[in-house]
């Protein structure tokens, strides 16, 4: 396992922390890549538990789990456990218990934290998961600041989300999943009426539906399960690169952003409060899906050690090894 930051730090200046799994995690093979999102919105503590919970388990699994050990040869895990570690600070603080946002207060400006902590500032902020390039600005997002789904003033805006855009763009990124709480549902794109039909709707919603029997929860596309969310970063990971994006809206005490830590254990294995509705085994489902050529193109080509590749057109022999969408 290595840990690295994102380039951007967050409003309030704080490192933004990744982690990459994988046999051999520091060289380049070409692996494709699954990436795992907790917390694009602060007070959905849950979902960095669950987050971190499936790494642990993964780790502890290597060489044990034949499975486990198969898909870290096979597969470069990404996780960012905590994509808004400003808001996180203050729900967890408990200064502002139910913030959902970011600490942006002004358009271009940076606060202080006793700023982003003021009462007075309670609604303030962007939505990290309305800010992102595809199809910013539809349907599903706020326009006013003080909104709880307020997209901010232009796409990729706002840091944390700038993070995002540069990791998806800089690996071969084929399955995703962002992890929310506490609706019990699994989405994909089309988030908002304006979208299209996925070009390859039929894979990617089996892909769901399986998801959706793994957690016994509906699962398909936002507007028909849940509501309309423009700026979502299924849209974006689709729609730049072909990615099988989804969300897991978890479910830790019915409908409780911050339950007994008790139904945040029950809902990974399963058990207990969620009978059946197994967070890990949907991890590991998508975790398989990005091991799986069938989900995705592979290219093979030799080249020397550090070449390139280029457009087909140019005169230039660079070329390269890549496999992804």
């Amino acid at each position: 396992m290595k840990r690295f930051s994102l380039p951007h730090k967050s409003v309030l200046g704080q490192a933004v922390w990744a982690l990459a799994v994988s046999l051999n995690v520091g060289a380049s093979a070409g692996k494709p890549v699954f990436l795992m999102t907790g917390l694009h919105h602060a007070r959905e503590w849950p979902t960095v538990e669950l987050t971190m919970e499936f790494v642990h388990d993964i780790l502890r699994n290597d060489g044990v789990d034949t499975t486990i050990t198969r898909l870290l040869d096979e597969v470069r895990f990404i996780v960012v456990p905590v994509v808004n570690p400003d808001g996180y600070e203050l729900s967890r603080a408990l200064l502002n218990e139910q913030k959902r946002k970011n600490c942006r207060l002004v358009a271009g400006k940076v606060p202080t934290f006793a700023e982003c902590a003021n009462p007075a500032n309670a609604s303030a902020g962007v939505d990290l998961n309305r800010n992102y390039g595809a199809f910013w600005g539809g349907g599903g997002a706020n326009l006013a600041p003080t909104q709880g789904s307020y997209r901010g003033v232009a796409p990729f805006s706002e840091p944390e989300i700038q993070n995002m855009r540069d990791l998806m763009a800089g690996n071969q990124v084929v399955v995703a999943l962002s992890n929310h709480a506490p609706d019990a549902k699994v989405l994909r794109v089309p988030s908002a009426a304006e979208e299209p039909t996925p070009a390859d709707v039929a894979v990617y919603d089996s892909l769901a539906q399986l998801l959706g029997k793994d957690l016994a929860w509906p699962a398909g596309p936002w507007p028909r399960i849940y509501y309309a969310a423009s700026g979502t970063m299924e849209e974006q990971a689709y729609y730049s690169s072909g990615t099988l994006a989804f969300t897991f809206e978890h479910a830790p005490g019915q409908r409780s952003f911050h339950p007994a830590y008790s139904f945040v254990v029950d809902q990974y294995a399963g058990t207990g409060a969620y009978p059946g509705s197994s967070a890990r085994a949907g991890f590991l489902r998508l975790y398989a899906a990005a091991a799986d050529p069938a989900l995705h193109a592979v290219l093979r080509v030799r080249a020397p050690s550090g070449a390139r590749l280029s457009d087909p057109a140019s005169t230039s022999r660079r070329t390269t090894t890549r496999r992804g969408r």
